[in-house]
């Protein structure tokens, strides 16, 4: 049942900005993509589909977080795949900041610089189950 998944999150969320996600994945692993505190926009997906949408979001807000709700009845697989896809794009869209600020991949890069790049975009994904 999705109002009893994740109170923790849902709590939190009150206090989140407006453009954060939540991504709800149930018990028949489907994914629902919630943004915004006020569940202003949502959209049920694909996990393929996952990676480009959030690549997207960071892309438009890099200090945005996701707030993963795991129902306890999903599979693994499907939990770590969600959660990897965020993550993904994440250092995707640090590929890209790299190459259009300093014209080359992240891993070529002075540490200094990487680190620049990481505070710049962080990974933030918190997690709760059901």
């Amino acid at each position: 049942d999705p109002s009893e998944m994740g109170k923790d999150i849902v709590e939190f969320m009150k206090s989140s900005k407006k453009d954060d996600v939540q991504i709800r994945l149930n018990g028949q692993d489907k994914l629902l993509y919630i943004r915004g505190k006020n569940n202003r926009d949502l959209v049920t997906l694909y996990q393929e589909d996952l990676f480009a949408l959030a690549k997207k979001d960071i892309e438009k807000n890099n200090d945005i977080s996701f707030f993963f709700v795991i129902d306890n009845s999903s599979s693994y697989g499907a939990y770590t795949a969600a959660v990897q896809s965020v993550s993904d794009a994440f250092k995707a869209v640090r590929e890209d900041l790299a190459q259009a600020q300093y014209g080359k991949p992240f891993n070529q890069l002075e540490d200094e610089q990487q680190q620049e790049l990481i505070q710049k975009c962080r990974v933030k994904i918190f997690e709760t189950g059901k």
